[in-house]
């Protein structure tokens, strides 16, 4: 027997708790291991996993108890990295079918903190590990995550930053942003020309989204110096890993900060109001701040909530169709 499915995903996506559901299914068989890999040869294993895909009928004696079964199965997560892994499925299987699973980023990478704590090998905290692991220092840590244009106002962020360092020489800024906007070689000349700048900003330039988690989770603070916005969704990501918002006093910022409630709004253009923003927020411990931004977001952004904000509307919908149809006059026949 042969699978008819793959099971693929990112590392800590829920793959092996589905292999194991999936397992119990009576019309279902998976193979007797989890990750066998046989079609990702490049990628390492253990040496009993390895001699598992030493040739075809080594691998396929892994589903030799899934006859008479309706669909069946295997799951390895390396399969979503590999190179080869979808062209050699391809030409083995035409017909088979790929069950991809994905997270979202910020819970997978606090997931893998979690198994590394669990397993010992780390006593850091997650974002000792994350600063750790990106070179991010800095008392404060800064992050801007968004494009170098007119509306997002980065050499107002920077102007603003130089004067504020002058009473806070550790702090630092990080700012990542998407290809080559019509202010990036600015930004770059006033970095370079400024010795406030010059030492403790770093340009690391475009992120994969999936790394951005670590970025806003190694940050302590999230800057942003928007004109306008329609749904902030970098600043909803910041607050998702507890990063301060130090943003404009603009309106989806408003709803997203709770009028400033958290952290702290300034006036977009304005430099100096943003160096009296971020002193506002140095005026009180950062960490409860931090913890506040989570609890922001979990309360009122987490895709829980988005889900039974979403219901309650469908639920109204349904409800006063209902009393629309109840109300109408019965139509009686000529």
């Amino acid at each position: 027997m042969s699978p008819t499915f793959f099971l693929v995903g990112a590392p800590k996506a829920g793959t092996t708790s589905l292999f194991r559901y999936l397992g119990t299914h009576p019309e279902v068989g998976v193979a007797s291991i989890k990750e066998p890999c046989f079609f990702a040869p490049e990628i390492p294993v253990d040496q009993a996993t390895d001699a598992h895909r030493r040739d075809w009928p080594t691998y396929l004696a892994l589903f030799a108890h899934t006859q008479g079964k309706r669909a069946i199965g295997e799951g390895s997560v390396a399969y979503l990295g590999s190179l080869r892994a979808a062209s050699a499925i391809s030409a083995r299987i035409p017909s088979a079918q790929i069950l991809m699973m994905l997270r979202d980023p910020a819970d997978r990478l606090f997931a893998h903190y979690a198994a590394a704590r669990t397993s010992g090998a780390t006593t850091a905290t997650f974002r000792v590990c994350a600063r750790a692991e990106l070179g991010m220092a800095g008392a404060p840590s800064l992050l801007w995550v968004g494009r170098l244009n007119e509306n997002k106002d980065p050499l107002t962020v920077l102007r603003g930053l130089t004067e504020w360092r002058r009473h806070h020489a550790h702090a630092t800024l990080t700012m990542a942003f998407q290809g080559h906007g019509e202010l990036h070689e600015a930004v770059r000349r006033l970095v370079a020309s400024t010795p406030e700048l010059t030492r403790h900003v770093t340009l690391v330039g475009e992120v994969p989204h999936d790394r951005l988690a670590a970025y806003y989770s190694a940050a302590d603070i999230f800057v942003l110096g928007s004109h306008h916005e329609g749904s902030g969704y970098a600043a909803i990501e910041a607050l998702a890993c507890g990063a301060i918002p130090v943003v404009t006093d603009i309106a989806p910022f408003r709803a997203l900060t709770g009028d400033g409630a958290v952290g702290a709004l300034w006036e977009a253009g304005n430099a100096d109001a943003f160096a009296v923003a971020l002193t506002r927020v140095m005026q009180r411990p950062l960490e409860p701040q931090r913890q506040t931004a989570r609890d922001l977001f979990a309360r009122e952004f987490s895709w829980h909530m988005i889900g039974r904000r979403a219901a309650a509307v469908y639920r109204e919908v349904i409800a006063s169709r209902a009393l629309a149809r109840a109300s109408a006059p019965a139509h009686k026949p000529a």
